[in-house]
């Protein structure tokens, strides 16, 4: 127990070194923007052991609290079909996915034995 201890510790300092550099900025920046706003929502997505990716990944957006049925609507005009099922992504996916409503962290995962194994 005490190694998953240890990885878990190496993990949050890895974490906590990134985020005080550049990410930190940038979450106060977009806060900032939305400061008024009391609810939130996180969106995740993950691709672990893909054989038709390059890297795992895990994937989080954080946006201000809306109507998920007008959210979704407005996304389905722009991508009728899952991302994961897209080769070319048009110039509308682009503004969506660059929309400053979203904020976005991707972790990129190169290595398989990143992953805390539970004994």
């Amino acid at each position: 127990m005490d190694t998953n201890f240890s990885e878990l510790s190496e993990l949050v300092n890895l974490l906590n070194s990134i985020f005080d550099k550049e990410p930190k900025h940038l979450w106060k920046c977009y806060y900032k923007k939305f400061i008024k706003q009391s609810k939130w929502c996180i969106a995740s997505d993950y691709c672990l052991d893909s054989k038709n990716k390059a890297n795992n990944c895990f994937a989080y957006t954080i946006f201000p609290y809306i109507d998920f049925n007008f959210l979704q609507s407005k996304i389905e005009e722009v991508l009728p079909k899952d991302i994961k099922n897209i080769k070319n992504i048009d110039k509308n996916t682009v503004e969506l996915l660059k929309s400053p409503f979203f904020f976005s962290i991707i972790f990129i995962i190169n290595e398989k034995d990143f992953f805390i194994k539970v004994k």
